[in-house]
């Protein structure tokens, strides 16, 4: 990091946290390289061994972007963040006619520039190791791995975690505090929009076939509701008459007296999974504006 051409605060913040750069850009290239080379050696020789490690080198590197966030929020909140404003180092950086707004930009935008471009580089590794291996993979696009992974997600994702660490960093001047509440915090994020995933874009209604074989749905087919339709095209989801140990001529006969008659199907297709991304990328990065205004709001009335 010493070797850009950096001045000024961008100086001081590289020398600050160089080994933590180094060590974040380092283990997104061995990353990348482990998942390309995995790849690259199963297409050299398409054997059993190599297909097996192409699955686990897949499997893990989905792991890992689905928690990349997590751990980005932690790093910035923490040794960014609050573990500077907790000792007192920040001075340096305000004593150098820098102000503080400028200060906690440089941090920002010094983060985003190593973490994003590494996330994006994951990704598309991901992408392209993950097509040989999808057909036996118990996982749909749908599922939380592959859909943090072979989309725009994530990397809205980490951008977001860098603001949420940012602002509790600042909030809370503890560096443990911080990094706990800061990993909370992104995580009660991503469940929330998790829950709300299947409503960002609408649904598709079909008919559930009279004769259902395994395959009836198709791959990559996200099923959200099942149920029948009345005769004035009110729905009854099945779920409304099942449980509470109803046996299935029970919950049958409660569909009968709801006056329910035709089936139906709520669900996405896999045509579906880019404009469910890209909504939900433009969410999370609107998100972030919100947080990172927050975040230096807080610096101006606390350090003003």
């Amino acid at each position: 990091m010493s070797a850009l051409p950096l001045s000024g605060v961008r100086s001081v913040v590289v020398r600050q946290h160089r080994r933590t750069l180094w060590t974040v850009l380092a283990l997104g290239v061995v990353s990348t390289g482990g998942l390309s080379a995995a790849r690259i050696i199963y297409i050299a020789q398409p054997d059993m061994e190599t297909y097996s490690a192409l699955t686990l080198a897949v499997d893990q590197a989905g792991l890992w972007i689905a928690l990349l966030p997590l751990l980005v929020a932690v790093f910035v909140a923490g040794p960014m963040v609050a573990r500077e404003l907790e000792s007192g180092a920040h001075r340096l950086a305000w004593s150098q006619s820098v102000t503080p707004a400028h200060w906690l930009a440089t941090k920002l935008a010094l983060t985003a520039a190593v973490v994003v471009p590494g996330t994006a580089l994951l990704v598309g590794a991901y992408r392209w190791s993950w097509a040989p291996v999808r057909r036996i993979m118990p996982l749909t696009i749908w599922d939380a791995q592959p859909y943090a992974a072979l989309g725009t997600t994530t990397t809205a994702y980490t951008l977001l975690a860098i603001a949420i660490g940012a602002l509790l960093g600042l909030l809370v001047h503890r560096t443990v505090v911080a990094m706990s509440l800061a990993g909370l915090a992104t995580g009660s994020v991503l469940l929330a929009i998790g829950q709300l995933r299947p409503h960002l874009w609408p649904m598709t209604t079909g008919r559930v076939p009279r004769v259902q074989t395994p395959d009836w749905l198709g791959m990559d087919v996200w099923v959200h509701e099942m149920g029948r339709l009345t005769a004035s095209g009110t729905r009854v989801p099945w779920d409304d008459c099942t449980g509470l140990g109803r046996t299935d001529q029970q919950a049958t006969q409660c569909m009968a007296d709801r006056g329910a008659v035709t089936d139906y199907l709520l669900y996405h297709p896999p045509s579906h999974f880019w404009p469910v991304q890209l909504v939900e990328t433009a969410v999370v990065l609107a998100l972030t504006a919100a947080v990172a205004f927050a975040a230096f709001r807080v610096l101006r009335r606390l350090h003003a």
